[in-house]
C-alpha cells in the first residue's frame, strides 16, 4: 500500500515539474526572461513575482522590488528581464499552470499525510536506537515534511533511506518489501549498495 502512495506522489512531482516548464514557456513567449536571472522561478522571489503578474501588476520596477536579498541578480537585471509584451492568451496559460501547480502541491501534501500514516502503522524499533533528528545530517534543501518522514523511516527500518544516491528508490523498495524482507539488514543492504 505504501508503494502506491509513493508512486502517486511521484506522479504529482512529475506533473508539477511539467507545470513549471509550461510557466517558463509562457513567460518566454511574452519575452519575459525571468528564468535567466532567477534560478528557481518557483522559489520565494519567483512565486511573488508570478503571483503579482497574475494579480495585474505590470510595472517591472515594482516587480523587481519583490526580489529576496539572496537573489544574486541586480535590480536592473530583473527589471530588464521583466520587460516584455503582456499577451492576454499567455497570461491565461500562465494562470492555469500556476493553478495546476498549486493543485499538485496540495495533492503531494495529501500523499505525504497518507505516507506518514502508513509509516506510523509499521512496527517500530526500540526507542533507544532511533537517533534524534538533530543528530542526522540535513540535506541542503529540505521540505518541511521530509524530516518527519525521515525519522519515521529510521524508526521503522533502522536506516536513513533519504540519504545518498537513490534514497527515494530505496524508500520505495522498503515500502514494497514483504514483512520478512523489511528487516534493518535488508534495507541497509540496499542503502549501502546504492551509495
Amino acid at each position: 500500500m505504501l508503494r502506491t502512495y509513493w508512486r502517486q506522489r511521484s506522479e504529482q512531482v512529475h506533473t508539477a515539474a511539467e507545470c513549471v516548464q509550461r510557466m517558463q514557456k509562457a513567460l518566454t513567449q511574452m519575452n519575459l526572461q525571468l528564468a535567466n536571472v532567477i534560478t528557481d522561478i518557483m522559489g520565494l522571489t519567483g512565486q511573488k513575482i508570478l503571483r503579482a503578474i497574475l494579480a495585474g501588476e505590470r510595472d517591472a520596477d515594482k516587480l523587481a522590488e519583490m526580489r529576496n536579498w539572496r537573489i544574486q541578480a541586480s535590480h536592473e537585471e530583473i527589471v530588464a528581464s521583466l520587460t516584455g509584451n503582456w499577451r492576454p492568451e499567455r497570461l491565461f496559460t500562465l494562470k492555469q499552470e500556476v493553478d495546476r501547480y498549486d493543485f499538485c502541491q496540495r495533492q503531494m501534501g495529501e500523499c505525504d499525510q497518507e505516507i506518514e500514516k502508513q509509516l506510523n502503522a509499521l512496527p517500530s524499533r526500540p526507542r533507544e536506537t532511533v537517533p534524534r533528528l538533530s543528530q542526522q545530517r540535513r540535506p541542503r534543501k529540505e521540505r518541511r515534511h521530509s524530516g518527519i518522514r525521515r525519522s519515521l523511516i529510521w524508526a521503522r527500518t533502522g536506516a536513513n533511506l533519504d540519504s545518498g544516491r537513490g534514497g527515494i528508490w530505496v524508500s520505495r523498495r522498503a515500502s514494497s518489501a514483504s514483512a520478512e524482507a523489511r528487516s534493518p539488514w535488508t534495507v541497509l543492504f540496499w542503502t549501502v549498495l546504492l551509495r
